[in-house]
């Protein structure tokens, strides 16, 4: 009798009986927080998947235009291209020791009296004019034949800024040049054709950054196209 006791309140069909009815319900509970958590996440990345397909598609659009900005600012260079600038006319200097094309608007001068200038072009409405001229010197080093040129300038305009004397090949002729700025515009480029040395003064009335370009890019192809 006694063992029937101790036995029987060893046990209590109750008591376990609601520890599993409580096991169950916390495992559901788990389960549909898990099962929301999911929901949730999945609704988090539905609501943002758009919006970052939409950013990814704008990355790529941005990137696709900085190249295309860059390539074509690296082709064009200069606005004042070699078809804006020159024509396919080719002209002879006086002594017929070389030719070159005629600048577009450009004519050029042929009652040249002095013989020094073998090529001397002026624009149409006579603002600008370039000028060809042979150098005579035993020096055959072009740094120091363009330093005597610039040494000579720098005499007669003496109230002109002069730039520094840059270096440069055109076309397989190595050039120098430098600036004289002042009420007028004038470049002075040295270059070596044939075994001789030459300079062109491209001069210009009107003194402007634009005026200025212009000037540089019409007489680098000047020098371009001389044969």
């Amino acid at each position: 009798m006694r063992l029937s006791q101790s036995c029987h309140s060893g046990f209590n069909p109750e008591s376990n009986l609601s520890i599993l009815i409580e096991n169950n319900m916390l495992n559901q509970v788990q389960h549909d927080n898990y099962e929301l958590l999911q929901q949730r996440h999945l609704f988090v990345a539905v609501k943002q998947k758009p919006f970052y397909s939409k950013f990814l598609i704008f990355s790529k659009i941005l990137f696709l235009l900085s190249i295309i900005l860059f390539i074509t600012g690296c082709s064009s260079g200069s606005r004042f291209s070699k078809e804006s600038l020159i024509s396919n006319t080719r002209l002879f200097s006086i002594d017929k020791s070389f030719s070159a094309l005629l600048p577009l608007n450009y004519k050029l001068i042929e009652d040249n009296l002095n013989e020094t200038v073998l090529i001397w072009f002026v624009n149409n409405n006579n603002e600008e004019s370039l000028i060809i001229k042979e150098i005579n010197s035993v020096d055959k080093e072009l740094q120091t034949i363009a330093a005597i040129v610039k040494a000579s300038k720098k005499q007669i305009a003496k109230s002109q800024n002069v730039t520094e004397t840059e270096f440069l090949t055109i076309e397989n002729k190595k050039s120098a040049y430098f600036l004289l700025e002042g009420n007028e515009l004038q470049y002075v480029f040295i270059f070596g054709h044939k075994n001789k040395f030459y300079e062109i003064s491209s001069i210009s009335k009107i003194s402007n950054s634009e005026r200025k370009e212009k000037l540089f890019h019409l007489t680098k192809e000047i020098i371009s196209s001389i044969k």
